[in-house]
């Protein structure tokens, strides 16, 4: 599964692009992810540090997808 992921990321359409994030999503995250209809949803704080840790645990998780 690991490997298909890697052959169609990212997804570009006009209107919309999949990839993997990036360090310079941080403050994006944050910012939407501070609205309280979103928030109630997603699994972490709506800060600076609390979107580091979401985006460390998905590394952890396919350590060979990191974006750096």
């Amino acid at each position: 599964m690991r490997s298909r992921l890697k052959k169609i990321l990212p997804i570009e359409t006009d209107r919309l692009i999949l990839r993997k994030y990036k360090d310079a999503d941080v403050q994006d995250i944050v910012e939407y992810s501070s609205d309280p209809t979103i928030a109630e949803d997603v699994d972490w704080a709506p800060t600076e540090d609390g979107v580091k840790e979401f985006l460390a645990k998905q590394r952890d998780i396919y350590p060979d997808k990191d974006p750096k």
